[in-house]
């Protein structure tokens, strides 16, 4: 077997165990309530290619493509669609349960993006002091620190004061939880 035609099998062979990847979801799809919006205030009962990229926000070559898909027919030179076939199906695709589990899924990872840029504002914060100190256990928490059954004061000057003093109060209880636990029962009420 010639070289050339082994190197053309094993590209096939490998076109098989790798398949292309799935193309990303057009973007007008998240915008179809706003172009819905747009389409209800239109005055022409017809649209042509250059109207339909500029409300979807897409190429002229996926404008035709958008305009077949809808229905769209040939008028001399101009090709056009009916407004009202675009909103049918928009609204037909809008009210699919895919359409649903997408903007569900965007909302989820929008809040959990927002949840952690907060998570990262908290980390960055730097704690004074807290690199070197010992641990002590519960005998050595920091002045100001007031551990009761049932009750934790602690008095702080500024934000990262509280932090530092949070710090060492959590790296004394994982230091001595047991004896924490135990002597818990023993606070008075």
């Amino acid at each position: 077997m010639p070289s050339w035609n082994m190197a053309q099998l094993c590209r096939n062979i490998a076109s098989l165990c790798y398949p292309l990847p799935m193309p990303d979801k057009p973007l007008w799809l998240q915008r179809i309530p706003s172009i819905l919006a747009d389409l209800d205030g239109f005055p022409a009962p017809v649209l042509d290619r250059f109207t339909i990229e500029q409300l979807f926000g897409v190429s002229r070559r996926q404008a035709v493509r958008l305009m077949h898909l809808f229905g769209g027919y040939q008028a001399g030179r101009t090709f056009l669609v009916h407004r009202s076939e675009i909103q049918h199906r928009l609204r037909t695709i809008d009210s699919s349960a895919k359409a649903d589990q997408d903007r569900n899924q965007k909302r989820r990872i929008w809040r959990e993006l927002t949840e952690h840029r907060s998570r990262v504002k908290a980390v960055a914060v730097p704690i004074p002091g807290v690199e070197h100190a010992p641990n002590l256990g519960l005998a050595g928490l920091p002045d100001g620190v007031w551990l009761q059954r049932h009750r934790l004061e602690i008095s702080f000057s500024h934000p990262e004061e509280l932090l530092q003093k949070l710090y060492l109060l959590s790296q004394a209880l994982v230091e001595d939880y047991d004896r924490f636990a135990d002597a818990h029962s023993q606070f008075p009420v």
